[in-house]
């Protein structure tokens, strides 16, 4: 209350994002957190969750690229372009962004 809500959130709790974002009750500021192929479905229900508290865009960067992959959209289709890079990488990984 006393400084307002933040602007940006960086999550890196290697492997527990999902429980961290639980803790949000509203939309707070862009959020970032990790992903990796091998717990992509954890990934995805955290994005199901965010558009559930009023997050609409997502985008991805790959690795410590820091470049975005791809264009901001909506969560079914980021998660699609994700499901298809991860065909042609098993072991995919780097950080979603969701504003």
């Amino acid at each position: 209350k006393k400084y307002g809500d933040p602007k940006f959130i960086k999550i890196d709790v290697e492997g527990f994002e999902h429980e961290v974002l639980l803790g949000l009750t509203k939309k707070s500021g862009i959020i970032s957190f990790e992903f990796a192929s091998e717990f992509i479905e954890d990934a995805f229900k955290s994005i199901d969750y965010l558009a559930s508290l009023g997050y609409s865009d997502f985008n991805y960067s790959l690795g410590e690229r820091r470049k975005f992959y791809t264009h901001w959209n909506n969560a079914n289709n980021i998660k699609e372009n994700v499901i298809n890079n991860i065909k042609e990488d098993k072991l995919l990984w780097g950080d979603f962004y969701c504003k």
